[in-house]
């Protein structure tokens, strides 16, 4: 099955049609969902670097999500294919195609790869820090604010992303980084009430950064966030 699986790549590099590539990857993305034991295989046969390079030479918008796509289920909770991906420069290609703005087709697939990137790996989260990765996400959220329809979703994949880079492991610097973005959470879920996923995917994110972290929880004390929120959750049962 191994074999099979570095087969099926090859003809995807080879192949000059879009669709059969766009169709290989999504189901090496489905394979890759269900058999930690190929996702071995295909980092020993350097399977990240050989996506990551196909990544990078692709010119189509469609191919380059299947990509992306098919990288984030191979290095899906596998610290040793995460830090191949980070060593490899996908923390600084994630960021420049995050940076390309929301109206790209790339931004959402890029911020599900730096959740799958960053999960469970301080490596990859001080990477992204370090590279201004966070920076880059908060300035995007103060850029879109007010939440709206049109830009509910693409909130939501962000706060997810930085949900993942403050917690498992719990990294300190990070979450102090993200303390920062906090009273816009706080008005982004004032003017949101009705919208219970949402409400939800905000509050996540200011209880990771808030988590075991006491000059964090101080600081949001003192700003009157848990004021803002006592009032909140007091709207939401009327």
């Amino acid at each position: 099955m191994g074999s099979d699986l570095i087969l099926l790549f090859d003809c995807i590099e080879k192949s000059s049609c879009l669709k059969t590539r766009i169709q290989s990857l999504n189901a090496m993305a489905e394979i890759f969902s269900t058999n930690n034991e190929l996702k071995t295989v295909f980092r020993e046969k350097k399977g990240i670097q050989r996506l990551l390079k196909l990544l990078i030479m692709s010119t189509e918008m469609k191919l380059k999500q299947a990509v992306m796509y098919t990288l984030s289920c191979a290095i899906d909770t596998c610290v040793s294919s995460q830090n191949i991906a980070i060593r490899k420069g996908a923390v600084g290609l994630i960021i420049k195609m995050l940076n390309d703005g929301a109206t790209s087709p790339l931004f959402c697939p890029s911020a599900y790869l730096l959740t799958m990137l960053t999960q469970g790996n301080s490596l990859g989260q001080n990477t992204f820090r370090q590279e201004g990765g966070i920076s880059s996400l908060m300035h995007f959220l103060w850029k879109s604010f007010p939440v709206t329809k049109v830009n509910l979703v693409t909130w939501m994949f962000c706060l997810t992303s930085l949900s993942s880079v403050v917690n498992n492991p719990r990294n300190s610097m990070n979450q102090s980084e993200c303390l920062k973005i906090l009273p816009l959470c706080l008005q982004a879920i004032e003017t949101n009430l009705d919208n219970t996923e949402f409400v939800k995917s905000v509050s996540t994110f200011i209880r990771l950064c808030l988590s075991d972290n006491e000059i964090n929880q101080e600081k949001f004390a003192k700003c009157g966030g848990f004021i803002c929120v006592s009032g909140f959750v007091a709207k939401l049962k009327v």
